[in-house]
């Protein structure tokens, strides 16, 4: 009879019984690729208006071009960059290249090459025309970037880049141990036995094949 209850509660408990186990949760981190198309492009767009003006621009003109991308506390800076000099009478930006795009913390550097043709005004106005020429540098330019939008948190410093290395592939030199004689004889072998191993039974291969 004790035996019976003991069984029966036995057989209740497997059916009732609550079945506890330890649950790890794993955290998946998963990288997330960022898109820089939009800063480049909001890059270009501002390196392209920094980078021109006119004798005929104003001080409005300039100020409202340059407030699209410049916070209130650069956009003064920017503003006296262009008259630091007043030999600079123009500039036509030609070709913007971003080659760059670095996190910094919260705001990303963007290095560029810029092709500008930049007018300056002869030393000897009497006596000279306007001078013409055409200026490649590479400039880098720090852009705080948001859901809303963007805003440029440090002016275009010169900096310099290297577009290519010095890299000169090692040639092929032949071993000077190895005799002419022997590689010819090493060069026959190999196409006699490519001619004629689609056709080859097993047993000739010993005769091209050393050991099984």
């Amino acid at each position: 009879m004790l035996f019976g209850c003991g069984f029966a509660f036995a057989v209740y408990k497997n059916f009732t019984g609550i079945d506890r186990h330890t649950v790890h949760e794993k955290e998946v981190v998963q990288e997330v690729l960022l898109d820089t198309n939009a800063l480049e492009n909001f890059a270009s767009d501002f390196l392209k208006v920094y980078f021109s003006w006119t004798e005929e621009t104003t001080v409005e003109e300039r100020e409202k071009q340059l407030g699209k991308f410049l916070p209130e506390t650069l956009l003064d800076y920017g503003m006296d960059m262009n008259r630091q000099t007043e030999k600079k009478l123009a500039s036509t930006v030609e070709d913007v290249r971003v080659w760059n795009v670095k996190r910094l913390g919260r705001d990303y550097a963007i290095t560029a090459e810029l092709v500008y043709q930049l007018v300056q005004q002869p030393e000897e106005e009497e006596t000279a025309q306007s001078k013409k020429k055409r200026v490649q540098e590479c400039y880098q330019v720090v852009i705080h970037a948001e859901k809303k939008g963007m805003k440029v948190t440090r002016l275009p410093v010169p900096v310099n880049i290297s577009k290519f290395v010095s890299y000169v592939p090692k040639q092929a030199v032949s071993d000077p141990t190895v005799e002419d004689s022997l590689k010819k004889e090493i060069h026959l072998f190999l196409k006699d036995f490519f001619q004629v191993y689609p056709s080859l039974k097993a047993s000739e291969m010993k005769y091209y094949v050393k050991g099984e």
